[in-house]
């Protein structure tokens, strides 16, 4: 039975933690919840004193009643956000030996060998984009189990990609050309080539059809000899590095 604990991994080379709560972002928190809990709050102070003055204690506690419950529910939403906001400060990524320990939405131990894949994708995110510059997101593509999102908030992340597409890309390409070379199909989540042809999700063209494949703005780029396109974003393709280096190399002219 194999090991699968976090020791089976090896020496760890890495780790790459979300990123921390800072003084800024904590004091952001406490103003805004605050000012939720507040100025609900006031004004049902407010409420309750004009209702006693002019029309008794039932007309005080009628009036008041929405704006403290207001109050209440918006003190229990700015907790469980700062909640879930130190929850995400302690995740992180370590990467091994011989494979991931990731402490993401839970606890999970991959090896290298468990992985078929990572598909990765720059974005500008928000409103604040220009000051937060481009980001980065990394989708892992285990043999079993549904695809794991990585999302651009941990720290040193393209480091992080790096590494793991350094483990795995020598498996992979060696793996992936063997079939290529045989002439069977070899697929990239909704890409797949073989000698003669590429399928884009369920349309199949022949290579005489295409003019060119690239990538350019996050999306993968096939022109075609009759001057149309076709795109597919980036990040839903998994190791694009080995798809283009098929192309490149074994596709005939």
């Amino acid at each position: 039975m194999p090991d699968t604990t976090r020791k089976s991994l090896g020496p760890l080379i890495s780790t790459y933690r979300y990123r921390p709560l800072g003084w800024r972002e904590t004091a952001a928190y406490l103003v805004l919840g605050l000012l939720a809990v507040s100025i609900p709050l006031t004004y049902g102070f407010l409420r309750y004193r004009d209702g006693y003055n002019n029309h008794g204690e039932l007309a005080a506690i009628t009036w008041s009643r929405p704006w403290f419950l207001l109050a209440g529910f918006s003190l229990i939403c700015c907790c469980l956000l700062l909640v879930h906001r130190l929850r995400l400060a302690g995740r992180y990524i370590a990467v091994h030996q011989k494979g991931l320990y990731l402490a993401i939405s839970q606890k999970q131990i991959l090896r290298w060998e468990e992985i078929g894949g990572i598909a990765t994708a720059m974005f500008q995110p928000g409103f604040f984009a220009d000051r937060r510059g481009v980001q980065y997101r990394a989708i892992l593509f285990p043999n079993i189990g549904k695809p794991i999102h990585i999302l651009g908030a941990y720290q040193n992340l393209p480091e992080c990609i790096t590494r793991i597409k350094a483990r795995l890309y020598p498996r992979l390409i060696s793996e992936l050309k063997q079939t290529f070379v045989d002439g069977k199909w070899v697929y990239f989540g909704p890409v797949a080539i073989q000698r003669d042809a590429l399928r884009l999700q369920k349309k199949q063209l022949a290579w005489a059809e295409v003019d060119r494949v690239s990538v350019a703005k996050g999306e993968l780029v096939v022109e075609l000899v009759d001057h149309s396109s076709k795109e597919i974003p980036v990040a839903k393709i998994p190791n694009i590095e080995i798809l283009l280096q098929l192309i490149d190399q074994g596709v005939p002219s």
